[in-house]
């Protein structure tokens, strides 16, 4: 406690809470005509305090107890506009709290209208300021008063006592509302009442939980920041997925049609290779037909263009065969067809006919009842297949024979498609196929020359027998023409002895 000057000193000693020296109690004290809430120089105490018709709270030289109110009149403590109007900017500390970190409250009409705060030179007005409800507290532009009653103050003063509808020393503040602040009966009970603290608290608490929302808010924007990551994170995972399964299944595609590709090239390459003109080509007196299956057709004009026959829903007749001919003028051409059966089983066979003459039997006459041959799959409606039609069979037309045995009528469909070669392929496959010939050639003339040599060793064989037959025929001649020259010796000697004794009997008779 202070001696002179000091605030919140002990009641009635000098230098008190509203003394002239700042004693509480004294004929200057809180209220009294010439007392006030400060002193002239800034010291409480002095003369021109709280609720004197001159006084503020405020030095006049920014100290609190200057005229106009609650700070010094360039908008620090004290200046015209009273407690926290729009203008203030000092940091300067109050009895209440410090000023430039504590409570701004918007200025009500009552406020803006007078010239000065807690010290306005109307008493009357001032009372009017107090029983009206009070805006500290109130945002700016909001239309809810918020009021403060004097049994809502819960707080300490500036020296540690306790203000709760009790005074310094002890005893109850009640307001006057007809003539705004007032103590009781007895000297030295002083009635305080101001919104400051409560109103700090409250901001206090409204900036908690401006903070509280405001800390929310940020935790739900990180939250729903974190979940719309999340849901881009999986929808770019779940992209990244599909697009490696299409990926994938693009290239088991291509790869498929790569290992089908180089399949069909494999088989043409080996059909070439193992290429051997046939009996007739071979028989030929010319070599025309040689050279037409070794070269196929002229690549001046040529175009690989695929030719497709199709047939939907076609009716064949009990007892009766549907021909449905394909032309293949391309030696490595590759047939593709789809049989679907409509209703009831039927045969199925396939026949080429060369230009050359004669037939080749590619798929035997067998029942078509859906079966795949190949996958050995249960009955199904759709049979596919491919044929490789090779250089020794073309020119030639396949024959695809529908034939009907077991209904009065039936149903096929079919989707027959011939893919003749590339000109790459052709080049290759004559240049293949002209070495096969030329293989082919040799071997048959090899044949040829074993043969002949055998006819040649047959020859001198059968020559050496027919020298043999001869020389057995000229020993046999030999032997018979001694044969005969003895035969006739004997013949004359008989004859002349029947002549001999004919004549011996004819002279005993003379």
């Amino acid at each position: 406690t202070k001696k002179q000057g000091g605030f919140g000193g002990a009641p009635g000693a000098a230098g008190g809470f509203g003394a002239p020296n700042g004693g509480a109690g004294s004929p200057s004290g809180f209220g009294a005509s010439k007392g006030g809430f400060g002193a002239s120089k800034g010291s409480p105490g002095s003369p021109g305090g709280f609720g004197a018709s001159k006084g503020g709270f405020g030095a006049s030289k920014g100290a609190p107890g200057s005229p106009g109110g609650f700070g010094p009149p360039k908008g620090g403590p004290g200046s015209s506009g009273g407690f926290g109007s729009t203008i203030q900017q000092s940091s300067s500390s109050t009895p209440f709290g410090p000023r430039g970190g504590g409570m701004q409250v918007q200025e009500s009409p009552a406020m803006r209208t007078a010239s000065s705060g807690f010290g306005i030179n109307d008493l009357k007005q001032r009372v009017e300021n107090r029983n009206s409800p009070s805006r500290l507290g109130q945002n700016r532009g909001s239309g809810n008063v918020i009021s403060q009653g004097p049994g809502s103050m819960n707080t300490f003063g500036a020296n540690g006592e306790t203000i709760n509808n009790y005074g310094v020393n002890g005893a109850r503040i009640s307001r006057n509302n007809n003539s705004g602040f007032s103590g009781s009966s007895r000297q030295g009970e002083i009635i305080l009442e101001t919104n400051a603290e409560a109103e700090k608290i409250r901001a206090d608490e409204r900036a908690r939980r401006l903070e509280q929302a405001r800390m929310v808010g940020m935790e739900e924007a990180r939250i729903e920041e974190q979940r719309r990551s999340e849901v881009e994170e999986a929808r770019s995972q779940q992209q990244r997925l599909q697009a490696e399964a299409r990926a994938r299944i693009e290239a088991e595609k291509n790869m498929s049609e790569a290992k089908k590709f180089e399949a069909v090239n494999k088989a043409i390459a080996a059909s070439d290779d193992s290429y051997v003109p046939p009996k007739t080509v071979l028989d030929s007196k010319s070599i025309s037909p040689l050279l037409e299956q070794v070269d196929g057709p002229s690549l001046l004009n040529y175009e690989s263009k695929e030719a497709t026959y199709t047939g939907r829903s076609t009716k064949v007749y009990g007892g009766s065969t549907l021909d449905v001919p394909i032309r293949v003028s391309a030696p490595g051409s590759v047939v593709e067809y789809t049989i679907e059966k409509k209703s009831y089983d039927f045969g199925l066979g396939i026949v080429a006919k060369l230009d050359q003459g004669g037939t080749t039997v590619v798929k035997p006459m067998v029942p078509f009842d859906g079966k795949d041959v190949v996958a050995d799959r249960p009955r199904q409606k759709t049979q596919s297949d491919q044929v490789l039609v090779g250089a020794g069979s073309v020119p030639c037309t396949l024959n695809f024979k529908f034939e009907n045995k077991f209904s009065w009528i039936t149903e096929i469909s079919y989707k027959i498609r011939v893919i003749p070669p590339s000109a790459e392929l052709l080049v290759e496959g004559r240049r293949r196929r002209a070495t096969a010939s030329m293989q082919a050639l040799d071997n048959d003339i090899g044949e040829t020359n074993m043969k002949l040599n055998e006819i040649y060793n047959q020859g001198s064989t059968l020559q050496n027998e027919v020298d043999t037959l001869t020389q057995q025929v000229e020993y046999m001649e030999n032997n018979l023409q001694q044969t005969r020259e003895e035969e006739w010796n004997i013949r004359n000697m008989e004859e002349e002895e029947v002549g001999s004794r004919n004549g011996n009997s004819n002279g005993f008779e003379f």
